[in-house]
């Protein structure tokens, strides 16, 4: 895959025909369930394999890239989502209810501009830790 994933909300509201969008983790690890009972929004979920976090117009990030680790932005408000294709940072205007997955080796950069946005972090691997997967991206980029 080239790119983020990009599923606009009419689109995913149409494909799930008013019956909600579920992201489901394929093989949850025993000693990762028990985010369920002590998570609070407003506060990050983290473990080595997953994480749940909240963006907001203040939240700030590099240009950058995981090289295990699936990103999905769920947007309640506007934002903008830059990534590098090729040799070129091609940018997608995003809205509430829109869905963006990064995959692992996907150069990055999300903007929230209105509201926030949940950023869940999920590793592709058995070996993966999110604390040590990051790479940012040191030279400079042109749109």
């Amino acid at each position: 895959m080239n790119g983020p994933l990009i599923a606009k909300y009419e689109d995913l509201s149409k494909a799930a025909k008013d019956r909600g969008v579920k992201l489901v983790v394929a093989r949850p690890r025993p000693t990762e369930l028990k985010w369920e009972s002590v998570w609070e929004p407003g506060k990050v979920l983290a473990s080595k394999t997953f994480e749940i976090g909240f963006a907001t117009p203040s939240s700030s990030q590099d240009f950058h890239m995981h090289k295990t680790v699936y990103e999905v932005y769920v947007f309640l408000g506007k934002g903008l989502v830059k990534y590098l294709e090729g040799n070129r940072v091609k940018e997608v205007e995003v809205s509430e209810g829109d869905l963006v997955m990064i995959p692992p080796g996907t150069y990055h950069y999300v903007e929230i501009r209105e509201g926030g946005a949940y950023a869940i972090s999920i590793c592709s691997s058995e070996n993966c830790d999110l604390g040590r997967d990051k790479v940012v991206l040191n030279a400079p980029f042109e749109g």
